[in-house]
């Protein structure tokens, strides 16, 4: 009938694990998400009249390397992953977030190099070595500048090494965290 429109039912859906979308060509997505888009009774297929999936996917840490990232299309037939801009194209990344627009319907992802690096800045670092600094003057202050050996003085110099250690030990494990495995961090954190 001519004007009368008609309902469709779409479903989104959101997976939390690509484990029904692994495939040899190593395109992992971005912290394991994957979105689908489908409408009732129709399979994966183009959309018309220039309409876009738009979708934007967050990666807290470790951070996206901009100009890396690929946004992905599930090519059922063939059981993998298409990174075909003909189909899907990046419309923005930066180091938080990729975003993609896709013309056709099916299940996406993003796939985006990560950085290893540590997720603390220059300033944490910075505190981190005036603090280690402060903490060497005091003790060797202690140590060289003592006239009488009080049971105080020493005391107060084996908490100032002691808090010396625990911020050295502090720092090497923040650098070094994104390295390690969760294993060693816990015994880095065992040892603090």
């Amino acid at each position: 009938m001519a004007g009368k429109s008609t309902c469709e039912l779409v479903q989104f859906t959101e997976y939390s694990s690509q484990q029904w979308f692994i495939t040899g060509n190593n395109l992992h997505a971005l912290k394991n998400k994957v979105l689908s888009l489908s409408v009732k009774g129709l399979t994966s297929q183009p959309l018309t009249d220039h309409n876009e999936v738009l979708y934007r996917i967050y990666a807290a840490e470790p951070r996206i390397i901009p100009q890396t990232s690929l946004c992905l299309l599930w090519n059922q037939a063939a059981a993998s992953w298409l990174s075909d801009s003909q189909f899907c194209k990046v419309v923005e990344d930066t180091s938080d977030y990729v975003e993609c627009a896709c013309s056709y319907m099916s299940v996406y992802a993003v796939y985006a190099q990560t950085d290893k690096l540590s997720s603390y800045n220059e300033a944490f670092f910075s505190s981190g070595f005036i603090c280690v600094s402060g903490f060497c003057l005091a003790v060797l202050s202690h140590i060289f500048c003592a006239r009488f050996s009080m049971f105080a003085a020493k005391l107060l110099t084996h908490m100032m090494a002691a808090s010396l250690g625990t911020q050295i030990v502090f720092l090497v494990s923040a650098y070094a965290s994104p390295q390690l495995a969760e294993e060693s961090c816990s015994a880095v954190a065992a040892i603090t």
